[in-house]
């Protein structure tokens, strides 16, 4: 499995949700862990879409602060433990 973590420091511009694509593309993650988002759900559902993810658990920032989101694709099997504004755990079970 793979796993990509990246404070992208803000997602609400075009030039950083095509530069993620550019990072998923090239490292072909099966999740993705973003900090700093700086953006609330719809905006993370967009980001979802674009990048081709099925899956995600979205905390919003706080006005222009904070934000977290983890994405992944179907066939993990990860389950949502506790989300706060500081963090989200989630447990992944390994199906083989």
């Amino acid at each position: 499995m793979r796993i990509l973590g990246w404070n992208c420091r803000g997602i609400c511009h075009a030039a950083t949700v095509r530069a993620l694509g550019a990072q998923i593309k090239g490292a072909r993650p099966d999740v993705v862990f973003l900090s700093e988002t700086k953006a609330n759900k719809n905006r993370m559902d967009y980001v979802k879409k674009f990048v081709k993810f099925e899956n995600s658990c979205v905390v919003e920032a706080k006005g222009y602060a904070g934000g977290l989101c983890v994405m992944w694709k179907n066939g993990l099997a990860i389950k949502e433990v506790e989300y706060d504004k500081n963090l989200i755990a989630v447990k992944v079970a390994d199906q083989n």
